[in-house]
């Protein structure tokens, strides 16, 4: 879905400051403050920026094809939550799908 990203340290802090903390040295790789649109704020998180897709037909065409296998997956019953089994098995499928896309 539509992403918005906040690239402001939830910590505050001066430039240099922030710099530092949305930088892992460990993994080489920036994170920033994810804001999905139309989502309540509970859903917000920090992200690497391999995890961040630009807005494009083909990131829409991956988004509908994930949401298309996930409705396949995702418990009947509202309110149901996904055994672990279940949740790791749709994140192995999940990886695949953006593996096949790519």
């Amino acid at each position: 879905g539509d992403t918005d990203t906040d690239q402001t340290n939830a910590n505050g802090g001066d430039g240099e400051e922030e710099e530092y903390d949305r930088y892992n040295v460990e993994t080489n790789t920036y994170h920033y403050f994810v804001h999905y649109l139309g989502w309540n704020v509970k859903w917000d998180r920090w992200a690497e920026e391999l995890c961040i897709y630009e807005d494009s037909p083909s990131t829409q065409e991956l988004a509908s094809k994930i949401m298309k296998e996930y409705k396949s997956v995702k418990p009947k019953k509202k309110n149901q939550k996904m055994s672990i089994e279940s949740l790791n098995a749709w994140m192995k499928r999940r990886n695949e799908i953006e593996e096949d896309h790519y």
